[in-house]
């Protein structure tokens, strides 16, 4: 698996970041670790920018659309990563909730290597357009809270898997927690 970790960008870099290593993936799977360079928020393809600044009315944020589905994520308390898989690879050509559960399974198991407890959530929970305040099946919640860990948004193209992801880890953003997690969570999805 190819690792990239890229300096912090503006919302609009990153999201065509993205779409330029889908279009451009070869035939292994490729991880992305990147940071926003600003207060960001992004929202699903399927929402408007207005409904996400309705979400945040008084928070100086930017706010970007996401090629991928899924709910408004603030991000200035997050890492942000985006996992590419080839369209020949086995969780590229299974069901969005078979990879996305499996995807997790992963972030699970380096959240434990890091120390954190969490759990996969079975079923909804919560409502409303932000990403971290409606947990789906398949998100990571915290083991003790029951607050939503991790989230994702996928989408499919003739390329392959776009998975972009986000865990919501205040004040652990600039620790070493971050280049260690960076580490088991490569190790991981290696794993399968």
């Amino acid at each position: 698996m190819q690792l990239i970790q890229d300096p912090p960008a503006d919302g609009p870099t990153n999201m065509q970041r993205d779409l330029d290593l889908l279009e451009t993936l070869g035939d292994e799977p490729l991880l992305r670790f990147y940071q926003w360079s600003g207060n960001w928020a992004s929202y699903g393809y399927f929402q408007s920018e207005a409904d996400a600044i309705a979400h945040f009315p008084n928070a100086d944020l930017h706010f970007v659309k996401r090629p991928t589905g899924g709910g408004i994520v603030d991000h200035r308390e997050d890492l942000t990563y985006t996992l590419l898989i080839p369209k020949s690879h086995k969780l590229a050509q299974g069901q969005r909730a078979d990879s996305y559960y499996q995807i997790h399974q992963a972030a699970q198991r380096a959240l434990t290597a890091c120390g954190l407890r969490s759990q996969l959530l079975e079923k909804e929970e919560g409502e409303g357009p932000a990403c971290f305040v409606h947990p789906v099946p398949g998100d990571l919640i915290d083991a003790t809270t029951r607050k939503k860990l991790a989230g994702a948004a996928q989408r499919r193209t003739r390329h392959g898997l776009l998975h972009q992801g986000s865990i919501l880890l205040p004040g652990l953003i600039d620790s070493p927690f971050s280049s260690s997690f960076y580490q088991h969570l490569q190790e991981a999805l290696a794993e399968g």
